[in-house]
């Protein structure tokens, strides 16, 4: 993958006019300011005018949940200069955090299968616009105070341009009073106008358990260098561990649950072989994991293919020799594993920690997986193996005690996969560069609901989490290229999004509209749980009768709310669809909000 490239990254960030204002053609623009609230789930383009929420058709929240919709503003250049948004609940304003939100590139559409459309040529139906396209992502946070001078310094194209796009996102009390709320959204503009619309939220009484508590299993990569290329700090700094240690708050608050680790980045400038200081790296990130409230722990990335003249395959530590196999390959790997058995001892984490041997591994290497296997299980006793594959290469069943398949390599070989769960082996999915078409991922240019949808499926088929190897790893500035070409074959690109669900903000990471869609099929997923508790059958039940299947169902906005009322109600103990018609007789429960930094 192509390195991120420092100079064009920050610069950037700082010019705010690029992340708050959406262009609208001229001759389109319309004579009066107006406000739009848009389903969260709906994609909002700088081009077309979005389609509004029906005021009648409430989002559904448990208690605990956190809530996010898009606002869009549109009028003649000039009025839109914004003094201040709001959202009012019963005449009270909250204490929601407010974003702008900024539109990234989507330069080729997804292949039907893998990468991009270049791959093959074959054309993608199951997208949600031809590409080239914009599409609003990034979550830029807006400071508390909107008359303030770093607001009005920030706010230039809003004086020239016909729209612009924001979200607010706002958590709801565990104790909050279920019912249907009503919420009004009031933008005041700079010459006095003052313009809003409604919405509703159904709150249903299910509390959804805190991100610690909860039992999704959720892994995504936190890689060090773009951290450090991005944010402009030295790797290994004091800095650079503050920023990092921000990511995994970040990610953590989004129901992430595993922090991984990545073992490579770790030992790349260690040249002399296994030097203390790996250990105590990885140390480190275990500490700022355990500290953001994750759960459980794995560490990848050690082992890669040393580039050889012969064409026999070898591995290396980090891809360099000695290689695996010879004396000197084998004392280092030793040393290295033996490092990490004593930084997760040092934190009380062995029965959490898992160890990832080699990345979608070819058959052709299942010698050296099996040899490398041998080797962590005698260093890092209790240890156990989780391994991802893209193929199925069922060649290394005996020394795996958690699968991760790419979820095309899973749908067919259940029945492998359920024998290898009967023999007390877990299970998880995940998705890289693909799969394309219908189903189920979390790319720009396919619908928002299906990265939603994806922890539906990790309890419907009875997984055991989802994993993706993507929270940051921008190849290049991700405000202005999302299509990343690889060194894999030609023609082969990441698709858009699949390097990150993250953006490097100026002083930390900023979020983005498909990080929240999956924190709320995670939420869901917790209900779901919970329903499972008391009838198994009965939570799949409900998961397919809304999704079908990981490439087949609905994928729009109100068929996804739909199913959240569904769920929601099961998980209340009340009828499918029941809306708590009764609405709270006093009191506003936005008086308790804090606002999400």
């Amino acid at each position: 993958m192509e390195k991120p490239r420092t100079k064009s990254l920050l610069p950037s960030f700082i010019l705010f006019a690029m992340a708050v204002a959406v262009c609208l053609p001229t001759s389109r623009l319309i004579a009066a300011a107006e406000i739009i609230v848009v389903d969260p789930m709906d994609a909002v383009y700088p081009d077309i005018r979005p389609t509004a929420l029906p005021a009648n058709a409430p989002l559904a929240a448990p208690q605990g949940g956190t809530m996010l919709v898009q606002v869009v503003l549109r009028g003649e250049p000039g009025q839109l200069l914004v003094k201040q948004l709001d959202l009012v609940e019963n005449g009270e304003v909250s204490g929601a955090q407010w974003y702008a939100m900024d539109s990234v590139p989507v330069e080729q559409n997804t292949g039907v299968d893998y990468g991009t459309e270049a791959l093959d040529g074959r054309k993608n139906h199951y997208v949600i616009r031809r590409a080239p396209f914009e599409i609003a992502d990034a979550l830029v946070p807006v400071g508390e105070g909107w008359d303030s001078e770093a607001w009005k310094s920030r706010r230039a194209g809003f004086d020239q341009r016909g729209s612009a796009a924001f979200a607010v996102r706002w958590s709801i009390p565990r104790d909050v009073q279920p019912g249907l709320r009503h919420f009004t959204v009031t933008a005041e503009l700079a010459d006095g106008k003052k313009v809003s619309s409604r919405f509703s939220v159904q709150v249903y009484p299910f509390a959804v358990p805190s991100p610690e508590q909860g039992t999704f299993n959720l892994v995504q990569s936190s890689a060090p260098e773009p951290i450090a290329y991005a944010h402009k700090v030295p790797l290994w700094s004091e800095e650079f561990w503050a920023l990092y240690a921000e990511y995994a708050r970040v990610l953590a608050e989004g129901r992430q649950s595993t922090g991984f680790i990545n073992l490579d980045n770790m030992n790349d400038d260690c040249p002399t072989g296994p030097e203390p200081q790996f250990g105590e790296r990885v140390s480190r990130a275990i500490k700022i994991f355990k500290a953001a409230g994750m759960r459980d722990f794995l560490g990848a990335g050690l082992f890669k293919p040393i580039p050889s003249a012969d064409g026999k395959r070898r591995w290396g530590m980090t891809g360099v020799e000695p290689a695996l196999g010879t004396p000197e390959g084998d004392a280092k790997a030793r040393a290295l594993f033996s490092q990490v058995r004593k930084a997760i001892e040092e934190n009380g984490v062995t029965g959490k920690f898992k160890m990832q041997i080699f990345d979608e591994v070819p058959e052709s290497d299942n010698s050296l997986y099996i040899k490398a296997a041998k080797i962590l299980h005698e260093e890092m006793p209790g240890v156990k193996i989780y391994e991802v594959i893209s193929s199925p290469n069922l060649g290394i069943a005996d020394v795996v005690d958690e699968w991760c398949p790419m979820s095309t390599v899973y749908a067919p070989r259940q029945d492998f996969f359920a024998k290898q769960k009967a023999a007390g082996k877990q299970v998880s999915i995940y998705t890289c560069m693909g799969p394309g078409g219908p189903w189920v991922n979390r790319l720009l240019d396919q619908e928002r609901t299906r990265v939603a949808h994806i922890p539906w499926f990790v309890y419907g088929y009875d997984l055991d989490g989802y994993l993706h190897w993507g929270a940051n790893a921008w190849g290049s500035d991700p405000f202005k290229k999302s299509v990343i070409p690889t060194t894999g074959a030609p023609n082969l690109f990441l698709p858009a999004g699949d390097t990150h669900i993250l953006y490097p903000g100026d002083r930390g990471p900023w979020i983005s509209l498909r990080y929240e869609a999956q924190r709320l099929g995670a939420e869901d997923y917790e209900a779901l749980y919970m329903i499972g508790k008391q009838s198994a059958d009965g939570a799949r039940e409900l998961v397919f009768k809304h999704f079908p299947a990981m490439n087949t169902g609905p994928r729009d906005g109100a068929s996804y709310w739909q199913a959240r009322h569904d769920l929601l109600a099961a998980a209340s103990g009340l009828p499918a669809s029941a809306l708590l018609k009764t609405e709270p007789k006093s009191g506003s429960f936005l008086q308790s909000l804090g606002a999400q930094k």
